[in-house]
């Protein structure tokens, strides 16, 4: 991940603060750790006022929903790295927050590991990873939402009439 976090760096920007890691997996000079760290700026990253730093965040997934609500609240830009989940409840406030575009990582078992295992090949080895620079400020937002377009399609193909099918009963 570490190749991959230094081109994530190239497009946003130098980080201040990687907010949830530890010891063996920090991206930042700065950390915030879940547990006691005598190395880490923080132990609790909820605790921060994040406006204060321009942040990295890959958290644990379960923690997302927490991450959005602080990102808004904190009113700050932040980089997110989460999975595809279209199904979970955060997924639609994430992509409501994206003020950048945003992109996919390779597939999970090319870039992350589980160090000290026998089998170091992540469980999750068909998700999918996504690099979301977001923000809480609604002017940011909506001024990249702007620059999108409304089609969804190419320009020159046919437009379509409805994308959605019908119920039959």
């Amino acid at each position: 991940m570490r190749a991959y976090f230094h081109r994530i760096k190239e497009i946003n920007g130098q980080f201040d603060i990687d907010l949830f890691a530890s010891a063996k997996n920090h991206k930042c000079v700065e950390y915030a750790s879940f547990k006691p760290d005598c190395r880490a700026f923080s132990i609790y990253a909820f605790s921060l006022v994040w406006s204060d730093f321009f942040a990295y965040i890959f958290c644990p997934f379960s923690v997302l929903g927490g991450v959005l609500q602080k990102v808004f609240q904190d009113s700050v830009v932040v980089v997110v790295i989460a999975p595809f989940f279209a199904t979970q409840p955060w997924f639609p406030c994430l992509l409501s927050l994206v003020c950048e575009p945003s992109y996919i990582l390779p597939l999970v078992t090319q870039i992350l590991t589980l160090k000290g295992l026998e089998n170091p090949v992540h469980p999750l080895k068909t998700m999918t990873l996504g690099v979301f620079r977001i923000s809480g400020n609604a002017s940011k937002v909506q001024e990249y939402q702007s620059t999108l377009s409304p089609l969804s399609c190419h320009q020159g193909e046919v437009i379509h009439k409805n994308n959605m099918g019908r119920y039959r009963a």
